[in-house]
């Protein structure tokens, strides 16, 4: 089955960064291409026209309006930007596909997929960031603070109905692995080997208790000291823990060395119930710090 990875997250967190370096490294590997957007602002330097995007007029965005050739389109910032139908049912014929994409299109991509018979597995990716370097990023570029103020404005408008699969924190100051190396890993876990897939499709997670489960999921030795002025004292740490789903994939338990309190987990699970203690949580409490 082939692949779409939808990638989320507000302007200036690092999408197209992220998404041009795991092309570049994974691509041909994987087969893996982005799908370009017809797009109504001025082409950047560091961007190809029909790779990024297809770069077009109003006047064509217009006509591709009216004919209803457009999946999705919406306003964003002060231009506009859309998925036509045929690039879509094009690309995904033979190859797996990876976007950059406001999550209010998400949605509408499903509905036509399913409407023409598309069978395709959906990963959406969300990337975290903090506000001071999103703004640093968009002052980089050359963006005005009209053109930041609108981007923001439009990021808030976007759709928080959709659930990530995966989170990428890309701040700066992050000093949990490389980003890009996160972003990769995640691809790459969607590409297992026919034996893989073959072992996890004859066991049967259901018959296993929870004890057992979490003593599967493996949780590392050692600790990261979160890099966060207010943690000088080095009180709040990082456990890593492997997911039991995608391999090579992993997720960061927090814990209070003071107290031995968790107090979150990166896991999806952990963002829909933050008051849920995850089984990456419960695996810390069981393997690190109750003991065998």
């Amino acid at each position: 089955m082939n692949k779409v990875f939808f990638v989320i997250g507000p302007s200036g967190s690092g999408k197209t960064t992220l998404v041009d370096n795991a092309l570049n490294q994974l691509g041909e590997q994987y087969n893996l291409v982005r799908i370009p957007s017809c797009i109504t602002r001025e082409q950047r330097l560091d961007e190809i026209n029909g790779s990024h995007f297809f770069f077009v007029r109003d006047v064509e965005f217009d006509y591709h309006i009216k004919y209803n050739n457009f999946i999705e389109w919406e306003k964003y910032a002060g231009f506009r930007h859309g998925l036509l139908k045929d690039t879509f049912k094009y690309l995904i014929k033979n190859n797996n596909l990876i976007k950059e994409i406001t999550p209010n299109g998400i949605p509408k991509i499903k509905g036509f997929m399913k409407n023409n018979y598309i069978n395709a597995q959906i990963i959406i990716i969300s990337i975290g960031v903090k506000k001071q370097d999103i703004i640093n990023r968009l002052h980089d570029r050359g963006v005005t603070e009209q053109e930041i103020e609108d981007r923001q404005k439009s990021d808030k408008l976007t759709s928080n109905n959709i659930i990530p699969d995966h989170y990428v924190y890309n701040f700066n100051s992050y000093t949990m692995g490389d980003p890009k190396e996160n972003f990769n890993r995640i691809i790459k876990s969607y590409f297992k080997s026919d034996l893989e897939s073959d072992l996890e499709s004859s066991f049967d997670i259901k018959k296993i208790n929870t004890k057992v489960v979490n003593n599967m999921i493996k949780v590392h030795n050692g600790f990261t000291v979160i890099s966060h002025p207010s943690n000088s004292d080095k009180r709040y740490v990082h456990i890593t823990v492997d997911s039991e789903k995608s391999v090579g994939v992993v997720y960061y338990v927090t814990v209070d060395r003071l107290t031995g309190k968790l107090l979150g987990c990166s896991c999806p699970q952990s963002a829909m119930f933050p008051f849920v203690k995850c089984k990456h949580q419960r695996a810390v409490v069981e393997q690190r710090l109750l003991g065998d």
